[in-house]
């Protein structure tokens, strides 16, 4: 299994799982998932209740709540059976394929769960950001040297279309052996709603933001991460400083993701340009985005796939209008 179980990654884990009408009943698994391809779930029985008039290969589950063998708690959404196989008597395996994957330290009920805020990576945002946190120093005559990072200020906007506030936060990883140290910079985008929202609202907010992310970069963007959190604790002795826990989200993501990075001076609207009118970049287009999203569906479509003739291809506007 891989060490990461987010939306960029492919991933399989084993574990057992079964519907919350039927706690008791659990069926050892695996669950696959890849970021452009199916979110399956392998069987080694069946979910069906009621057997007594045969098995049926026709099966939707909106819930199937699983646990890892690594101890993570799963939620798959809206699952169809896909297959079901009698290998031999009186054994059968049973496929289902899954819309949403949410994985954390708790199972989320998907109906009802409201969360407080959605924490969200993209590939290219570090670069349009154009933020230089490190720093290197090197002493007279080469005798020793030393690297600092600065953290970035967070840049947050209160968007009233949006009834939320949308920050981009820096964060800093690293990772050490015997002779080498890896330290990580990234940036991240925070939707903080003035009340909780489900995960269908999250989703129309990032596709919104992704495509307005794309035109500013100048390519499409992919996601790396999107973490969604769902409760909140204080404890003592960190200064009153809010722990927030999240469940990962899960996904198949659309377009083909350049693994070449493109530089902050190749974009055409990077961030330090705009830096000054950003609040109202923000404003007008969560202001005009449900009544463009024909017009920026079409360019995102485009930019995914280029083999669209040209007399079909919509013009990019301006951000600011």
């Amino acid at each position: 299994m891989s060490k990461e179980t987010t939306i960029s990654d492919t991933f399989s884990c084993r574990g057992f799982w079964w519907i919350p009408a039927v706690p008791e009943t659990r069926i050892p698994g695996t669950l696959s998932y890849a970021p452009t391809g199916e979110r399956q779930l392998d069987l080694d029985g069946t979910l069906q209740q009621d057997s007594s008039k045969g098995l049926s290969s026709l099966l939707h589950l909106p819930c199937i709540l699983g646990d890892t063998l690594d101890g993570r708690a799963c939620t798959l959404v809206d699952a169809y059976q896909t297959s079901l196989l009698l290998p031999s008597p009186g054994f059968v395996t049973t496929r289902f394929s899954v819309s949403q994957i949410l994985m954390g330290d708790d199972h989320v009920d998907p109906n009802s769960k409201q969360y407080e805020s959605a924490v969200m990576m993209f590939t290219d945002l570090c670069n349009w950001m154009g933020r230089k946190p490190f720093a290197h120093h090197f002493a007279p005559g080469g005798a020793s040297a030393s690297t600092t990072c600065t953290t970035s200020p967070i840049v947050a906007v209160d968007v009233a279309p949006l009834e939320a506030a949308i920050s981009i936060e820096s964060g800093l990883g690293s990772s050490m052996t015997h002779y080498s140290i890896t330290m990580t910079y990234d940036e991240a985008l925070r939707i903080t709603p003035k009340k909780p929202e489900s995960v269908e609202w999250y989703l129309q907010a990032l596709f919104r933001f992704r495509i307005l992310l794309s035109l500013l970069v100048g390519r499409p963007v992919h996601l790396k991460r999107v973490q969604l959190c769902t409760s909140i604790e204080k404890k003592e002795g960190l200064g009153g400083k809010p722990i927030r826990h999240y469940v990962d989200l899960c996904l198949k993501q659309v377009g083909y993701r350049q693994e070449k990075d493109i530089l902050t001076p190749e974009m055409p609207f990077p961030y330090p340009v705009l830096s000054g009118d950003w609040p109202q970049v923000l404003q007008t287009w969560f202001s005009k985005s449900q009544s463009l999203d024909t017009l920026a569906g079409l360019f995102f479509g485009v930019s995914v796939d280029r083999s669209i003739p040209v007399e079909f291809q919509v013009p990019g506007t301006h951000p600011r209008h």
